[in-house]
């Protein structure tokens, strides 16, 4: 981030040990790795979808977007360590169970 290159998180999820859910963990590394947390915010939403040529259609809340978003209870931008325990996750729009959440069933 300091040379102005814009920093990115990926994922290996859905392989073998490497759960969707984890993810959360990769934004932690990215802070104890020198980022700030607004900057880790950055990698796995809007910095993601613009290398992705995709900013118009992802990685931001706004009309005509689409609606992946997580609700936290605490604020990222103080501890980011706040993606761990999701209240709320929504997929296309959509709420869906937060991982572990075991009143849907899972």
């Amino acid at each position: 981030a300091a040379l102005g290159i814009p920093m990115l998180c990926g994922t290996d999820a859905g392989v073998r040990d490497t759960p969707f859910e984890d993810t959360w963990r990769e934004v932690v590394c990215l802070v104890r790795g020198g980022l700030t947390n607004l900057e880790a915010i950055r990698a796995i939403s809007l910095n993601s979808a613009i290398a992705l040529g995709q900013e118009n259609e992802v990685g931001r809340i706004a009309p005509g977007a689409w609606a992946d978003f997580v609700v936290l209870e605490r604020s990222p931008l103080d501890d980011v360590a706040a993606y761990e325990t999701p209240t709320g996750v929504f997929l296309g729009g959509k709420a869906v169970p937060p991982p572990g959440d075991r009143r849907f069933g899972r």
